[in-house]
Protein backbone atom coordinates (compact mmCIF):
# COMPACT_ATOMS: atom_id res chain seq x y z
CA UNK A 1 0.00 0.00 0.00
CA UNK A 2 1.62 3.43 -0.71
CA UNK A 3 2.23 5.98 1.97
CA UNK A 4 -0.25 8.61 1.88
CA UNK A 5 1.00 12.20 1.90
CA UNK A 6 -0.66 15.01 4.42
CA UNK A 7 -2.57 16.09 1.08
CA UNK A 8 -4.11 12.37 0.44
CA UNK A 9 -5.53 12.69 3.94
CA UNK A 10 -6.77 15.67 3.48
CA UNK A 11 -8.78 15.24 0.26
CA UNK A 12 -9.44 11.81 1.98
CA UNK A 13 -10.93 13.40 4.98
CA UNK A 14 -12.73 15.85 3.51
CA UNK A 15 -14.23 14.11 1.22
CA UNK A 16 -15.28 11.50 3.91
CA UNK A 17 -16.56 14.32 6.05
CA UNK A 18 -18.82 15.88 3.58
CA UNK A 19 -20.35 12.10 2.44
CA UNK A 20 -21.10 12.36 6.51
CA UNK A 21 -22.66 15.66 6.40
CA UNK A 22 -24.83 14.70 3.30
CA UNK A 23 -26.08 11.36 5.11
CA UNK A 24 -26.75 13.38 8.61
CA UNK A 25 -28.76 15.97 6.67
CA UNK A 26 -30.54 13.80 4.41
CA UNK A 27 -32.09 12.16 7.13
CA UNK A 28 -32.90 15.21 9.33
CA UNK A 29 -34.50 16.22 6.02
CA UNK A 30 -36.83 13.04 5.91
CA UNK A 31 -37.40 13.83 9.76
CA UNK A 32 -38.56 17.34 9.12
CA UNK A 33 -40.63 16.55 6.63
CA UNK A 34 -42.22 13.52 8.82
CA UNK A 35 -43.07 16.13 11.49
CA UNK A 36 -44.86 18.72 8.74
CA UNK A 37 -46.68 16.61 6.99
CA UNK A 38 -49.39 19.40 7.30
CA UNK A 39 -48.02 22.04 5.79
CA UNK A 40 -45.51 20.33 3.75
CA UNK A 41 -47.02 21.42 0.93
CA UNK A 42 -46.43 25.22 1.59
CA UNK A 43 -43.59 25.27 2.88
CA UNK A 44 -41.47 27.20 0.00
CA UNK A 45 -41.90 30.58 -1.09
CA UNK A 46 -43.23 29.61 -4.26
CA UNK A 47 -45.88 27.21 -2.94
CA UNK A 48 -46.84 30.26 -0.84
CA UNK A 49 -47.87 32.00 -4.26
CA UNK A 50 -49.13 29.45 -6.06
CA UNK A 51 -51.72 29.06 -2.78
CA UNK A 52 -52.46 32.46 -2.51
CA UNK A 53 -52.92 33.50 -6.53
CA UNK A 54 -55.15 29.98 -6.35
CA UNK A 55 -57.19 30.93 -3.53
CA UNK A 56 -57.85 35.02 -5.07
CA UNK A 57 -58.52 33.58 -8.60
CA UNK A 58 -55.63 35.35 -9.96
CA UNK A 59 -52.86 34.24 -12.34
CA UNK A 60 -48.93 33.59 -12.52
CA UNK A 61 -46.73 34.24 -14.94
CA UNK A 62 -43.39 32.50 -15.58
CA UNK A 63 -40.71 34.14 -17.30
CA UNK A 64 -37.92 31.44 -18.71
CA UNK A 65 -34.06 31.73 -20.01
CA UNK A 66 -34.40 34.73 -22.30
CA UNK A 67 -31.89 33.48 -25.16
CA UNK A 68 -29.06 36.24 -25.21
CA UNK A 69 -26.34 33.90 -24.21
CA UNK A 70 -28.46 30.69 -22.99
CA UNK A 71 -27.16 27.99 -25.36
CA UNK A 72 -29.95 25.52 -26.61
CA UNK A 73 -31.23 23.26 -24.65
CA UNK A 74 -29.09 24.62 -21.54
CA UNK A 75 -29.64 23.53 -18.25
CA UNK A 76 -30.45 26.87 -17.00
CA UNK A 77 -33.63 26.84 -19.12
CA UNK A 78 -34.70 23.26 -18.56
CA UNK A 79 -34.41 24.02 -15.13
CA UNK A 80 -37.22 26.86 -15.82
CA UNK A 81 -39.35 24.53 -17.52
CA UNK A 82 -39.23 22.27 -14.60
CA UNK A 83 -40.51 25.05 -12.21
CA UNK A 84 -43.57 25.83 -15.21
CA UNK A 85 -44.41 22.11 -14.59
CA UNK A 86 -45.17 22.83 -10.95
CA UNK A 87 -46.52 25.97 -11.49
CA UNK A 88 -48.92 24.49 -13.85
CA UNK A 89 -49.71 21.45 -11.95
CA UNK A 90 -50.82 23.96 -8.93
CA UNK A 91 -52.88 25.51 -10.81
CA UNK A 92 -55.40 23.35 -13.15
CA UNK A 93 -58.12 24.65 -11.16
CA UNK A 94 -57.26 28.62 -11.18
CA UNK A 95 -59.85 31.17 -12.10
CA UNK A 96 -57.19 32.34 -14.17
CA UNK A 97 -54.78 29.57 -15.51
CA UNK A 98 -50.58 30.67 -15.50
CA UNK A 99 -49.30 31.67 -18.77
CA UNK A 100 -45.16 31.08 -19.92
CA UNK A 101 -43.18 33.38 -21.91
CA UNK A 102 -39.78 32.33 -23.33
CA UNK A 103 -36.56 33.91 -25.34
CA UNK A 104 -35.99 30.29 -27.19
CA UNK A 105 -38.13 29.00 -29.75
CA UNK A 106 -36.71 25.53 -28.74
CA UNK A 107 -38.03 26.40 -25.34
CA UNK A 108 -41.68 27.13 -26.14
CA UNK A 109 -42.04 24.37 -28.16
CA UNK A 110 -40.99 22.37 -25.17
CA UNK A 111 -42.69 24.76 -22.99
CA UNK A 112 -46.15 23.93 -25.34
CA UNK A 113 -45.39 19.87 -24.97
CA UNK A 114 -45.37 19.95 -21.13
CA UNK A 115 -48.19 21.87 -20.90
CA UNK A 116 -50.40 19.29 -23.09
CA UNK A 117 -49.05 16.98 -21.25
CA UNK A 118 -49.90 18.13 -18.05
CA UNK A 119 -53.63 18.72 -18.56
CA UNK A 120 -54.21 15.09 -19.95
CA UNK A 121 -52.13 13.20 -17.36
CA UNK A 122 -54.96 15.54 -15.62
CA UNK A 123 -57.87 14.49 -18.03
CA UNK A 124 -58.75 17.71 -18.28
CA UNK A 125 -57.13 18.24 -22.10
CA UNK A 126 -59.95 20.74 -23.22
CA UNK A 127 -58.76 23.38 -20.92
CA UNK A 128 -55.60 23.22 -22.67
CA UNK A 129 -54.66 25.93 -24.60
CA UNK A 130 -51.96 26.96 -26.85
CA UNK A 131 -51.12 30.35 -26.25
CA UNK A 132 -50.53 29.17 -22.73
CA UNK A 133 -46.73 29.19 -23.84
CA UNK A 134 -45.43 32.08 -25.96
CA UNK A 135 -41.99 33.43 -27.69
CA UNK A 136 -40.97 36.41 -25.85
CA UNK A 137 -38.19 37.85 -27.81
CA UNK A 138 -34.99 36.38 -28.75
CA UNK A 139 -32.00 38.08 -27.21
CA UNK A 140 -32.60 40.77 -23.60
CA UNK A 141 -34.05 43.72 -24.96
CA UNK A 142 -36.53 42.10 -27.50
CA UNK A 143 -37.05 39.66 -24.47
CA UNK A 144 -37.78 42.49 -21.68
CA UNK A 145 -40.08 44.14 -24.77
CA UNK A 146 -42.25 41.08 -24.80
CA UNK A 147 -42.24 40.37 -21.39
CA UNK A 148 -42.83 43.80 -19.94
CA UNK A 149 -46.64 44.60 -21.16
CA UNK A 150 -47.76 40.95 -19.63
CA UNK A 151 -47.44 41.95 -16.58
CA UNK A 152 -50.47 44.61 -17.46
CA UNK A 153 -52.50 41.40 -17.69
CA UNK A 154 -55.60 42.08 -15.14
CA UNK A 155 -55.64 39.85 -12.55
CA UNK A 156 -51.55 38.75 -12.16
CA UNK A 157 -50.29 37.92 -8.87
CA UNK A 158 -46.94 37.07 -9.89
CA UNK A 159 -43.83 36.91 -11.75
CA UNK A 160 -41.51 34.03 -11.78
CA UNK A 161 -38.19 33.71 -13.84
CA UNK A 162 -36.13 31.43 -13.85
CA UNK A 163 -32.99 30.43 -16.55
CA UNK A 164 -30.26 31.86 -17.96
CA UNK A 165 -31.22 35.74 -16.89
CA UNK A 166 -29.03 38.91 -18.33
CA UNK A 167 -28.85 41.80 -15.61
CA UNK A 168 -31.12 43.83 -18.06
CA UNK A 169 -34.08 41.96 -16.59
CA UNK A 170 -34.19 43.62 -13.14
CA UNK A 171 -36.36 46.29 -15.32
CA UNK A 172 -38.88 43.23 -15.37
CA UNK A 173 -38.95 43.06 -11.78
CA UNK A 174 -38.99 46.74 -11.04
CA UNK A 175 -41.98 46.81 -13.27
CA UNK A 176 -43.72 43.58 -11.27
CA UNK A 177 -42.85 45.38 -7.78
CA UNK A 178 -45.14 48.99 -9.08
CA UNK A 179 -47.23 46.54 -10.36
CA UNK A 180 -47.53 44.86 -6.73
CA UNK A 181 -47.07 41.45 -8.01
CA UNK A 182 -44.75 38.92 -6.29
CA UNK A 183 -41.83 38.23 -7.91
CA UNK A 184 -39.01 35.60 -7.57
CA UNK A 185 -35.91 35.51 -9.76
CA UNK A 186 -33.44 32.19 -10.19
CA UNK A 187 -30.53 33.17 -12.26
CA UNK A 188 -27.66 30.85 -13.23
CA UNK A 189 -25.84 34.01 -14.67
CA UNK A 190 -23.79 35.75 -11.99
CA UNK A 191 -24.75 39.33 -13.51
CA UNK A 192 -28.25 38.29 -13.75
CA UNK A 193 -27.92 37.34 -9.94
CA UNK A 194 -26.09 40.38 -9.36
CA UNK A 195 -28.55 42.87 -10.25
CA UNK A 196 -32.21 40.68 -8.78
CA UNK A 197 -30.55 41.10 -5.48
CA UNK A 198 -30.88 44.55 -5.15
CA UNK A 199 -34.99 44.06 -6.08
CA UNK A 200 -35.21 40.67 -4.76
CA UNK A 201 -32.98 39.82 -1.76
CA UNK A 202 -34.30 35.97 -1.70
CA UNK A 203 -33.45 35.26 -5.36
CA UNK A 204 -31.74 32.13 -5.78
CA UNK A 205 -28.38 32.36 -6.11
CA UNK A 206 -26.08 29.46 -7.34
CA UNK A 207 -26.78 25.93 -7.27
CA UNK A 208 -30.33 26.91 -5.75
CA UNK A 209 -31.30 27.85 -9.29
CA UNK A 210 -31.22 24.41 -10.24
CA UNK A 211 -33.56 23.05 -7.03
CA UNK A 212 -36.16 20.70 -8.10
CA UNK A 213 -39.52 21.31 -6.52
CA UNK A 214 -40.17 17.87 -6.31
CA UNK A 215 -43.00 17.15 -3.74
CA UNK A 216 -41.94 13.59 -2.97
CA UNK A 217 -40.47 13.34 0.53
CA UNK A 218 -37.55 11.47 -0.39
CA UNK A 219 -36.08 12.88 -2.98
CA UNK A 220 -36.88 16.41 -1.85
CA UNK A 221 -35.06 15.63 1.22
CA UNK A 222 -32.26 14.71 -0.83
CA UNK A 223 -32.20 17.86 -2.67
CA UNK A 224 -32.05 19.76 0.81
CA UNK A 225 -28.89 17.11 1.58
CA UNK A 226 -27.44 17.97 -1.52
CA UNK A 227 -27.55 21.58 -1.37
CA UNK A 228 -26.08 21.75 2.30
CA UNK A 229 -23.07 19.62 1.03
CA UNK A 230 -22.33 21.93 -2.03
CA UNK A 231 -22.78 25.09 0.50
CA UNK A 232 -20.20 23.45 2.75
CA UNK A 233 -17.69 22.35 0.01
CA UNK A 234 -17.56 25.95 -1.34
CA UNK A 235 -17.28 27.74 2.01
CA UNK A 236 -14.28 25.21 2.35
CA UNK A 237 -12.64 25.92 -1.07
CA UNK A 238 -13.13 29.34 -0.45
CA UNK A 239 -11.42 29.55 2.77
CA UNK A 240 -8.88 27.19 2.03
CA UNK A 241 -7.90 29.51 -1.34
CA UNK A 242 -8.28 32.44 1.47
CA UNK A 243 -5.70 30.54 3.58
CA UNK A 244 -3.16 29.95 1.32
CA UNK A 245 -3.52 33.57 0.17
CA UNK A 246 -2.39 34.50 3.58
CA UNK A 247 0.25 32.08 4.02
CA UNK A 248 1.94 33.61 0.47
CA UNK A 249 1.85 36.78 1.52
CA UNK A 250 3.43 35.99 5.54
CA UNK A 251 6.24 34.11 3.09
CA UNK A 252 5.11 30.93 4.46
CA UNK A 253 4.44 29.22 0.86
CA UNK A 254 6.81 29.79 -2.29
Amino acid sequence: MPELSLNDWLAYGTLAGLFLIFIISYFIARAKAAQNKASAKENTRLDAILHRSSERGEGVLVGTSEGAGAQVGSLAGLAGLQTQAHVFRHSLHSDLPPKTVAGDGNLVALSQQLNASIYHSADMPELYKLDSSGLAGIGSYAYLAGLIPELSRPNLSALLMQGELSPELILALDAAKRHGLDAIMASSSLSGQAAAHFIDPQSALGEETFMSQSTRPREKAGLKATLICLKIARGLIIAGLLVAILLQFLGVLP
